[in-house]
């Protein structure tokens, strides 16, 4: 099932709805997935970003720092007015780590979350980060191969 999603991403990777899945690694370890896409982004400048950490490297501040290195390269790469991302209702560590990002609320909406018992309904609390409101990493990030990036996704600067 993870095979076929990611090769489906792959395939359907357009100027008009893309998915940027990005893999996070720790002392050389692979701890998590953090995810930046969009669609329309030549004209709504708007992404969403989402991801994934083991529990195992939870609790580290891993999770706040991938969540603002693909918040910067939206905004300072990119040139995105606004990152929009959304939580589970009562999951206080992604609501901590939006928080220290700089994302604000911005309202709920009642989604279907896959667990292992099967679909269950959950309450999504919505939250965005502009880019006056980002909360930055305290190092410098690198990134290479945006210009290439941006000419295939058609945004001109």
């Amino acid at each position: 099932m993870s095979l076929s999603w990611w090769w489906q991403q792959r395939a359907a990777f357009a100027p008009d709805a893309w998915h940027l899945a990005l893999t996070v690694r720790h002392d050389g370890v692979l701890v998590g997935m953090q995810d930046v896409h969009a669609t329309d982004f030549p004209l709504t400048r708007t992404v969403e970003t989402g991801s994934w950490l083991g529990r195992d490297h939870q609790g580290k501040g891993i999770g706040t720092l991938m969540r603002q290195m693909a918040i910067s390269f939206a905004f300072d790469e990119l040139d995105a007015v606004a990152c929009e991302s959304g939580y589970i209702v009562g999951n206080e560590a992604s609501r901590a780590v939006s928080r220290k990002a700089g994302y604000v609320e911005n309202g709920q909406r009642t989604l279907v979350q896959q667990t292992r018992q099967g679909p269950v309904r959950a309450q999504e609390q919505r939250v965005i980060v502009t880019p006056d409101a980002v909360v930055r990493p305290a190092e410098r990030v690198v990134v290479e191969g945006a210009e290439e990036l941006r000419r295939f996704l058609s945004i001109e600067r």
